[in-house]
């Protein structure tokens, strides 16, 4: 048994698809990056990282076998589709990307795929089949 990429893609695409409106929010609630942004940060922040754990969660429940890979792969691709659709704006507003940021995304968007396919793998071991 295998990776399953159509696990791990659709995982990617339903964290994307809660990334995406939370991306936008926080343009509209802080646009420039010059001062306090409020609590709008730390309630966005939190909302990616559901996302990262949710996609993690949707991959592992497609491909129950592996669902720890699954949720890192979920996790990770909702993270590069995300860092993508960026890049291609940073491009038409002169903004520059930061490596490091990435890296630290990416860090996190490992550690809540992780945490989504481990409550995917509980949640399969409790329930019983019939």
């Amino acid at each position: 048994m295998g990776l399953n990429w159509r696990a791990a893609a659709r995982g990617a695409l339903v964290g994307l698809v809660v990334i995406i409106p939370l991306s936008v929010l926080n343009e509209i609630v802080s646009p420039g990056s010059d001062g306090p942004k409020g609590v709008w940060v730390g309630v966005l922040a939190v909302g990616i990282l559901g996302a990262f754990l949710l996609a993690g969660f949707v991959a592992a429940e497609r491909e129950p076998d592996l669902p720890y890979a699954h949720g890192i792969l979920g996790g990770l691709g909702a993270l590069v589709f995300w860092v993508l659709i960026s890049l291609v704006r940073d491009v038409f507003t002169s903004r520059s990307p930061h490596f490091r940021d990435i890296l630290s995304a990416a860090l996190l968007a490992v550690a809540f795929g992780i945490i989504g396919g481990v409550i995917s793998n509980r949640r399969s071991v409790r329930t019983p089949e019939t």
